[in-house]
């Protein structure tokens, strides 16, 4: 009878270190395989977390994205000399310029309005604009414009109107954040006028 007692406890210290290596190498621990499974499953609550994420992420883009509206004003005062050949004489003008314009993503519409009044000359009009590249007026851009000009002016004591339309184009480029060049081209279509 102490014989088989003294087995059996030997067989029991002999049985609990095995079990102890087998749960620490994470051989067959069925404990540890379940909780590995857990973590990499998919749940129905971590569906909607992830989705809850997904919404506050897309919040934050739509408050951090930039506007595709954009608004403008410009004014210019501008100062010219003019020569008549004929008499050699030199006359100093000026006039005020004033535009304002509002885009809507890529299309936008200008208007423009230019007084001249010593020589009595009066430009206005707006043109329908597409930014082919670039995504502000302020930034590095390319513009293509369709317009429509009309002129008023006192020639010769005769006051005239001469309407045109008129096509262009309109380009910045930034080298750095200082520096850049800026071009604009306009091609007024030819109409024919009795009093010019």
């Amino acid at each position: 009878m102490k014989r088989i007692i003294h087995i059996s406890v030997l067989a029991v210290l002999f049985f609990i270190p095995m079990v102890t290596l087998a749960q620490s190498s994470g051989g067959s621990n069925p404990i540890q395989k379940a909780e590995k499974k857990a973590e990499s499953r998919w749940t129905l609550q971590g569906w909607l977390e992830q989705k809850d994420k997904n919404k506050m992420m897309d919040l934050w883009l739509s408050m951090n994205a930039p506007s595709p509206y954009e608004f403008f004003i410009s004014g210019a005062y501008q100062d010219f000399l003019s020569k008549d050949e004929t008499n050699l004489t030199e006359k100093h003008y000026n006039s005020g310029y004033f535009s304002a314009g509002a885009y809507s993503g890529i299309i936008g519409l200008e208007a423009f309005h230019e007084d001249n009044s010593q020589e009595k000359i009066l430009h206005a009009g707006g043109s329908l604009n597409l930014r082919i590249v670039g995504n502000a007026v302020q930034g590095t851009h390319l513009i293509i414009q369709y317009g429509y000009k009309s002129m008023d002016m006192t020639l010769n004591s005769v006051a005239t109107t001469v309407n045109q339309s008129f096509a262009g184009g309109d380009l910045n480029l930034y080298f750095t954040r200082h520096f850049g060049l800026s071009a604009n081209y306009k091609y007024f279509i030819p109409v024919d006028s009795n009093t010019l």
